[in-house]
């Protein structure tokens, strides 16, 4: 029968198996510290599983790593994907952020038009229904 729970491997382990099998290249015992740390935080899969790509294997099949592929380019990819991702939602929350402001102004502008009170909790049943009538 075939197991279809892995083993759990700790960090150093999971280093190690980077380093021995899949031929990831470690500069430096800073550099090996620095990888540890991103394991630590954001987990075997976030960090070195999602960002691996064909590109980076000598041999696709087996998931050995070129020579000239170290850890500090798997970080740095890891890096500009998270540093992109914060740009990109933080211009996305702006754009709700005005988008919702535009349509409130808008209701804001039908309701003193069409009531006698500018704010919409303050609305009788009578005027809300004459302001939305298809609501």
């Amino acid at each position: 029968m075939i197991q279809s729970i892995r083993q759990y491997k700790n960090n150093d382990e999971l280093i190690n198996d980077l380093e021995n099998n899949k031929k990831l290249v470690f500069v430096n015992a800073e550099a090996k510290d620095i990888f540890k740390d991103y394991l630590k935080h954001y987990g075997y899969f976030a960090f070195v599983k999602q960002y691996s790509n064909p590109l980076m294997y000598q041999d696709n099949n087996y998931k050995i790593f070129k020579k000239e592929f170290t850890s500090n380019n798997l970080r740095y990819l890891f890096d500009i994907d998270r540093n992109n991702s914060i740009v990109i939602f933080k211009y996305f929350r702006s754009v709700e952020f005005l988008l919702n402001s535009s349509i409130l102004k808008v209701i804001a502008r039908e309701i003193n038009k069409k009531a006698k009170c500018p704010y919409l909790a303050a609305l009788s049943l009578e005027d809300f229904e004459n302001i939305f009538p298809n609501l």
